[in-house]
């Protein structure tokens, strides 16, 4: 049976090292330490299911979010496992709906995380319970949220905000405010074009217009882009 390979992406370049030897001693991986400016660049060299797991660090990058997505759409088979310290738990509901496989903390214990690793090779999803509840209670704030706004009559500004991820606002300020083509918008953020389109037509979608020249009236309308100061 071939031993999974396993890419691990740590923003502590020396933990990184450390923690893929012990995985490879110990918990019949081969696991090898990507830099996080090579990763896409790495990925793309082994896409078509060579490496079927992805270590990610998400403070890496202070666009965790975008980053993430970006990975889960561009790799698919490729699972991702969020290794997730104090700092990045405030974060832990925008995190989760990007598509991760797994999520545990940095401070679990090693045996956990080796089981972990194999459940969500598998093909099945864990979530460490510490995490866990973290998630739950953070759930529950933004529901106690959701009805604060529903009583004060802001609930449809609400929905205006939320139906959007946070790059396809990003992607629609770019349109309204910007003007930029998809193209432009591609090599703004770093990202391929079918990425781009594929975010331009969820954003059309949601907001219930025929084309993105709508998108951006109705953007203006609702106020859901506001140009930075200068």
């Amino acid at each position: 049976m071939p031993v999974p390979k396993v890419l691990l992406c740590h923003r502590i370049r020396l933990f990184g090292e450390c923690l893929a030897k012990a995985l490879n001693e110990t918990a019949s991986l081969h696991c090898s330490v990507v830099a996080p400016q090579d990763i896409f660049s790495r990925l793309a060299q082994l896409e078509g299911g060579s490496v079927q797991l992805l270590l990610w660090d998400p403070m890496i990058s202070t666009e965790h979010s975008f980053v993430l997505e970006d990975l889960v759409e561009r790799f698919p088979a490729c699972k991702v496992m969020l290794l997730v310290s104090e700092a990045a738990t405030e974060q832990l509901v925008d995190l989760a709906h990007h598509g991760s496989q797994g999520c545990i903390g940095e401070d679990v214990l090693f045996d956990e995380l080796c089981s972990a690793i194999q459940v969500v090779l598998s093909g099945q999803s864990y979530c460490s319970p510490q995490l866990a509840n973290v998630l739950f209670a953070q759930l529950g704030m933004l529901d106690r949220h959701h009805q604060m706004l529903d009583r004060h009559h802001h609930w449809s500004k609400y929905v205006d905000d939320a139906c959007l991820t946070a790059r396809e606002r990003e992607i629609l300020r770019l349109i309204t405010l910007e003007q930029l083509g998809n193209k432009q918008i591609a090599r703004r953020l770093h990202v391929s074009l079918y990425t781009v389109k594929n975010h331009v037509h969820n954003i059309i979608e949601k907001l219930g217009v025929e084309d993105r020249h709508q998108a951006a009236q109705v953007a203006r309308s609702r106020r859901l882009v506001i140009e930075a100061h200068r």
